[in-house]
């Protein structure tokens, strides 16, 4: 920028009549505040809500796969010893 510019934005700058805010602009700030951490907090439980849910699926999953495991492993181990047996080793009995 020129000198000259600087210049008349400084002139323009000193004839601004001072601000004032008006009368309810702390009501309406205070209003925005309290909207935007409503907002928020709505948003934030709504996210730990989810974070919950989720954990809770997971949990069941989890139980599930083990308490099925147990059982299942026992069986499956059973009936292929079983199938061993018949199909290897020759009884005596015949």
């Amino acid at each position: 920028m020129k000198t000259e510019d600087i210049n008349v934005i400084l002139k323009e700058f000193k004839s601004i009549e001072s601000i004032t805010p008006s009368e309810n602009w702390d009501l309406v700030f205070q209003n925005k505040l309290y909207s935007a951490r409503l907002s928020k907090s709505i948003t934030m439980l709504k996210i730990n809500v989810l974070v919950i849910i989720l954990v809770c699926v997971n949990i069941g999953v989890v139980w599930g796969i083990i308490a099925n495991d147990s059982g299942t492993v026992a069986v499956n181990r059973s009936s292929s010893l079983v199938i061993i047996s018949n199909e290897l080793l020759t009884n005596s009995n015949n």
